[in-house]
């Protein structure tokens, strides 16, 4: 089973790059993008 990066680098980069995307230029594409999110109270670890 593939990981979240391999996933990407075979079907997401391979599209951006038809597109016409430059997926090796950090203005365009970066690998990841953290976002912050709330988890609700039941995942509290208190």
């Amino acid at each position: 089973m593939k990981n979240e990066a391999e996933t990407r680098k075979e079907l997401i980069d391979k599209k951006l790059k038809l597109a016409g995307w430059d997926v090796n230029n950090l203005t365009q594409v970066i690998t990841e993008f953290d976002i912050p999110v709330a988890l609700p109270s039941i995942y509290d670890e208190g």
